[in-house]
């Protein structure tokens, strides 16, 4: 029997460079809705924000000892895809 997969395939959430500065990334939902944002403490890891009521609600705050641990703990907590795009937030 095979195990159902991890995320629904059209399920994505993109981490977005803020463009304000190095170590902060935003966090949407594939209908562009804000799910908070992910920020780098140097020397202490990566945190992730998440606004009361949005789907990463409830997630753990971290420390992340690397931004991919923390983009796979959203994809875990918000069962999508997370993938990282390079263009900055507009």
């Amino acid at each position: 029997m095979n195990a159902p997969p991890l995320y629904e395939p059209r399920r994505v959430t993109t981490i977005r460079d803020r463009g304000t500065g190095p170590g902060t990334w935003t966090i949407a939902d594939a209908d562009h809705r804000d799910l908070g944002r992910i920020t780098e403490a140097r020397g202490f890891g990566f945190f992730i924000y998440a606004p009361r009521g949005s789907r990463l609600s409830g997630i753990g705050f971290g420390p992340y000892e690397t931004l991919a641990l923390a983009m796979h703990e959203i994809a875990g907590h918000t069962k999508s895809a997370c993938v990282f795009s390079a263009l900055p937030t507009a």
